[in-house]
């Protein structure tokens, strides 16, 4: 067993793991180069002067992928709009439907490996939502001066009635988020950190160095992709931001400033949650769109 089940598992009567929609210290980068991570607006059905932002990701032409706790844990927020956001600032913003699908397990699972936690027994850790957009975008031709591309699901078969992830090797992998970062709250810039995940059997996780060199995760950063190269077939979605949270008793997460916490970042593994994410597209009513989609315009190389 290795050192951080061990302590996760000897802290969870004494810590309490908070979900924090919230990279800071990543390097600014223009979100053109990343046409396919879009910035979600959520609405809070109750206080609608109190918006919220995620990170999401384009998967067919109006399908977004997100984590399914930024509806928050009453489910009080609302998927409202996305926005395609550039460089100088302005945007693009495509309206959503009000059509979701969410899987939120509970943290104890990830803690305690328990899998009999789980209704989908035999798959990963589940934080993931899918919603969709009133336009389908017109993603297939960025020569053409379009903003949007779609990045891959590590899909083995597509057309599979059972998906199946790519087994090849993964490297390179980077986190992107819209979150917030050292100098305050989200600001609409794109930030990516590198970054090497580790395998903790129903999810993946980075721990924070204790130089202080690595980001982390932070407000608005959830539902954000990381994304990294499989085999040689380019750049798929891997993980998804989840959440974060030091498993030193007394001691309080924060997104920067504090450089030896022992926070951990982790991830829904998306190989691992491949059968959910096929349920609530044929849900959704959008199966068919992801496989044409993916067939015939998927950018394998986002970000190149």
């Amino acid at each position: 067993m290795n050192f951080l089940p061990t302590l996760l598992i000897a802290s969870i009567v004494d810590v309490v793991i908070s979900f924090e929609r919230r990279i800071s210290i990543g390097d600014s980068v223009d979100p053109k180069d990343y046409p396919s991570v879009v910035l979600v607006n959520l609405k809070n059905k109750w206080k609608p002067q109190k918006p919220a932002v995620c990170t999401g990701s384009l998967i067919s032409r109006s399908v977004v992928l997100t984590a399914g706790h930024c509806t928050g844990e009453y489910e009080d927020f609302v998927f409202h709009s996305i926005d395609f956001m550039k460089r100088a600032k302005n945007e693009m913003r495509f309206i959503a439907t009000g059509e979701i699908f969410t899987v939120l397990d509970s943290e104890e699972y990830f803690l305690e490996r328990r899998y009999s936690f789980m209704e989908h027994v035999g798959l990963g850790y589940a934080d993931i939502a899918l919603f969709t957009l009133k336009d389908q975008l017109s993603i297939c031709n960025r020569t053409a001066g379009q903003d949007f591309s779609i990045i891959k699901l590590p899909i083995v078969d597509v057309r599979s009635g059972n998906w199946t992830f790519i087994e090849d090797k993964i490297a390179d992998c980077r986190l992107l988020g819209y979150g917030a970062h050292k100098e305050g709250s989200p600001d609409g810039q794109l930030r990516t950190i590198n970054l090497t995940p580790r395998d903790h059997g129903n999810v993946l996780y980075a721990p924070l160095l204790t130089d202080g060199i690595q980001a982390r995760a932070c407000c608005g950063d959830s539902g954000g992709p990381m994304i990294c190269h499989v085999g040689n077939r380019g750049l798929h979605i891997i993980g998804l931001t989840s959440f974060s949270f030091s498993p030193i008793l007394g001691v309080s997460r924060h997104c920067f400033g504090d450089k030896d916490t022992m926070l951990y970042d982790v991830f829904v593994d998306t190989r691992k949650v491949l059968p959910l994410i096929q349920k609530g597209l044929k849900k959704l009513g959008k199966l068919d769109e992801f496989i044409e989609d993916n067939e015939r315009c998927a950018m394998v190389a986002d970000g190149n």
